[in-house]
């Protein structure tokens, strides 16, 4: 796990222990994927596993610093889902993501023309 992958964990687990500060210990849980490249989480736009506290369907893609909420519908950076949170990264480290996410975006884009 590389320093960004972490740094991004660590702000994320803080956003989590906000949202869900009144709730089971289980939505403030950060999954990863097998290879270890995606933080699952329960969604704190949308207040996701309301229904089933193991449910966690926010997905966080650290190669990209692209956020996708399979519940909401959420899509955007990183960057852009703290500050929907009411919690904006410091500028930055802000600039950091939402410079890997557009270059990310970018060469999407190229594959596709």
């Amino acid at each position: 796990m590389n320093e960004l992958h972490q740094a991004v964990k660590n702000k994320l687990q803080d956003l989590l222990n906000t949202r869900f500060s009144g709730e089971s210990k289980t939505k403030r849980v950060i999954n990863t994927n097998y290879k270890g490249d995606e933080l699952i989480c329960a969604c704190p736009i949308c207040g996701d596993s309301s229904r089933d506290i193991f449910k966690k369907r926010m997905h966080i893609y650290t190669d990209s610093m692209a956020v996708k909420c399979y519940n909401c519908g959420f899509w955007g950076s990183v960057r852009q889902m703290f500050y929907k949170c009411g919690q904006p990264l410091d500028s930055k480290f802000g600039k950091i993501l939402e410079g890997v996410f557009k270059d990310n975006i970018q060469q999407k884009v190229q594959l596709l023309e």
